[in-house]
């Protein structure tokens, strides 16, 4: 049977994390006697979150009456994949990078200006679908356009 060192060498060797116990054993006595020991094991857990952004973009056709009206909404709502084991979740919060919208932030279609993901214990995956509502700059003219949306995470 291969021993712990030995094991702890090949996992490392294969990329693997491994935690190596270090066990000071005494030689066996010849009468059978009684013996404890104490084991202490800590563990720190990284927070960790993830975003996967399947598009970097949305597209939207911009008529005169949205370019009056000073906003726009897209064609399809902009999606984000979450990968979080934070427990209080998280906000997202998305903005136009790109022309003809108005710098700076985003509204969803009822007027927020971020996303809650739900937080819990362990990781978790989650799919935000976000409705947008584009403001748009004046004297954007009518057309269609590629918009680029830069997301950002925030605290619970």
């Amino acid at each position: 049977m291969p021993s712990l060192e030995a094991f702890s060498r090949r996992a490392a060797a294969a990329g693997s994390a491994a935690i190596a116990l270090s066990l000071a054993c005494a030689s066996v006595p010849a009468a059978a006697e009684t013996a404890s020991a104490t084991l202490t094991i800590r563990v720190a857990v990284p927070a960790v979150t993830l975003l996967k952004l399947p598009a970097h973009h949305v597209d939207v056709e911009l008529s005169a009456a949205d370019v009056a009206r000073g906003f726009a909404t897209p064609d399809a709502p902009f999606t984000v994949e979450v990968l979080t084991n934070l427990r209080d979740g998280l906000q997202l919060e998305l903005a136009c990078a790109t022309a003809p919208c108005e710098p700076g932030r985003v509204l969803a279609e009822d007027g927020s200006q971020a996303w809650h993901v739900p937080g819990g214990r362990g990781l978790r995956r989650h799919t935000v679908t976000a409705p947008l509502r584009l403001p748009i700059s004046r004297g954007a003219a009518p057309g269609r356009y590629r918009v680029a949306v830069q997301v950002t995470t925030l605290g619970p």
